[in-house]
């Protein structure tokens, strides 16, 4: 998850329950091309959404193509995808219309697939993968019994491998990984939050 990112659930969450990350080892892909020349070099370049209020980027995969997201100027959040010095918005059809609702973008592969989170009309987050134009919502294993605080779908590797967070109930944070359909949940030995990271 982007640091931005990390800063807007942080308030609602609490300052301890994102912090304290594990780590899950999931195969990493092939070898990957080489870093961004501007990088490597340690150039730094500006990048904002025409009109924002906001621009934030939260995750770029190693073929360059960042991902991020933007506030308009009502408090809205848009989702988009930077390849290439072009924009491509986009906003999952579930998520709220009102300030500090919309569609964040976290994460994204070297295939284009990418997740992130929108936040709905009752100000619940709820995880998601973006894949060719289409949304699917990834509330954990339990969406039913859905903590207030709802799901997050941080990062994806090449394999699809998604990686995130939930809230039971009882609003205590798991992590889990999703593959395929599948969810694998987490848990930290320590009893720390469930915030990991695909590799």
């Amino acid at each position: 998850m982007g640091a931005k990112l990390l800063r807007r659930i942080l308030p609602i969450a609490g300052a301890g329950v994102m912090l304290a990350a594990m780590t899950a080892v999931v195969p990493a892909a092939a070898t990957p091309p080489s870093p961004l020349a501007g990088y490597a070099s340690g150039t730094y370049t500006t990048i904002n959404y025409p009109g924002a209020a906001q621009t934030d980027i939260s995750g770029i995969n190693n073929l360059g193509t960042m991902i991020g997201y933007y506030v308009d100027t009502a408090g809205l959040d848009h989702g988009f995808i930077y390849q290439h010095g072009r924009f491509t918005p986009f906003n999952d059809s579930n998520a709220g219309t009102l300030k500090g609702q919309g569609t964040l973008g976290s994460g994204i592969n070297d295939f284009g697939t990418a997740v992130g989170v929108y936040i709905d009309s009752n100000y619940t987050y709820h995880g998601f993968i973006y894949q060719r134009g289409t949304f699917t919502t990834l509330d954990g294993p339990s969406p039913s019994m859905l903590g207030s605080f709802g799901a997050f779908a941080n990062f994806i590797n090449d394999f699809g491998t998604v990686t995130g967070a939930y809230t039971e109930a009882n609003n205590v944070f798991q992590g889990f990984l999703y593959h395929d359909g599948s969810y694998t949940t987490v848990d930290d030995v320590n009893g720390g939050a469930g915030l990991i990271r695909a590799q």
